[in-house]
C-alpha cells in the first residue's frame, strides 16, 4: 500500500509539473481520475449485500433512538450532547462489527460511516436516499484528502491546508453530481446494483474542478 501510494503521489506530481496554481483546474479531471479509479473505490467499500446489512443496522439503531433514546438521552436532546454521540455512533459501528470484522481493512468506511451518522444525527435528516450520498461523499473527500493533502502542499507551497481542504471539498461535491444521485435513486428502487452508482462516481471524476480558492 506505501508503494503504491508513493507512485500515485509521484504521478500526481507529474502531471501538475510546471503549471501554474492559477491553472491548476485544468488539470483537475486528470488528477481525480488517476486518484479515483473504479478498483479504488471498490476496494473501499463491501460487498453489496454486506453494505445494505451495515446500512439496515444504522436505520434500526436510528429507529431505536427515536422511541426509547439512548443512556437516557432523547433523540431531541442528543444532537446538541456531542458525547453521547460519540458513544451512540461507536455503538452502532461495533454492532456492525461483532460478528465479522468488516473494519479490519475497512478504516477509510468506517470513519466515513462515522462522519455521515454524526452528520445525520446533528441534522435529524436521516432517510436513505441522504444517507447514501452522504456517504458517497465522504467516502470521495477521505480518498482524495488522503491523497492531496501533503501532495498538492509539496507541489504549490503558496497552498495552505485549509485551501486543500476547500478544493477537495468542492470536487466531493462535484462528484455527486445529478447522474450519480439519479443512480443512487435506482439502486435504493432495486433497479441497479451499488456497482453501477460507483461507476457514475468514476465517470463523474474526470468532470470537476477544484474551484476557486
Amino acid at each position: 500500500m506505501g508503494t503504491s501510494k508513493r507512485k500515485l503521489n509521484k504521478a500526481i506530481k507529474e502531471m501538475l509539473h510546471d503549471v501554474p496554481v492559477e491553472k491548476i483546474n485544468d488539470k483537475t479531471p486528470d488528477v481525480t481520475k488517476k486518484i479515483l479509479t473504479l478498483k479504488r473505490i471498490n476496494s473501499e467499500f463491501l460487498e453489496e449485500p454486506t453494505l445494505n446489512k451495515c446500512i439496515g443496522i444504522i436505520f434500526n439503531q436510528f429507529d431505536v433512538l427515536s422511541t426509547g433514546g439512548f443512556n437516557g438521552v432523547s433523540k431531541e436532546e442528543i444532537k446538541n450532547d456531542p458525547i453521547t454521540i460519540e458513544h451512540f455512533v461507536n455503538h452502532i459501528l461495533d454492532l456492525i462489527d461483532s460478528e465479522d470484522n468488516l473494519f479490519v481493512n475497512k478504516a477509510l468506511l468506517e470513519r466515513s460511516f462515522k462522519i455521515t451518522m454524526t452528520d445525520c444525527l446533528k441534522n435529524e435528516d436521516l432517510d436513505l436516499n441522504s444517507f447514501i450520498k452522504k456517504l458517497l461523499f465522504n467516502v470521495i473527500k477521505q480518498i482524495l484528502i488522503g491523497e492531496l493533502h501533503d501532495t498538492l502542499k509539496e507541489v504549490y507551497d503558496e497552498l495552505n491546508y485549509e485551501d486543500i481542504g476547500l478544493m477537495v471539498n468542492n470536487v466531493s461535491n462535484q462528484i455527486i453530481d445529478n447522474e450519480t444521485q439519479r443512480k443512487i435513486e435506482q439502486y435504493i428502487a432495486k433497479e441497479l446494483e451499488f456497482k453501477q452508482v460507483l461507476k457514475s462516481v468514476v465517470e463523474a471524476a474526470g468532470n470537476v474542478s477544484f474551484g476557486e480558492f
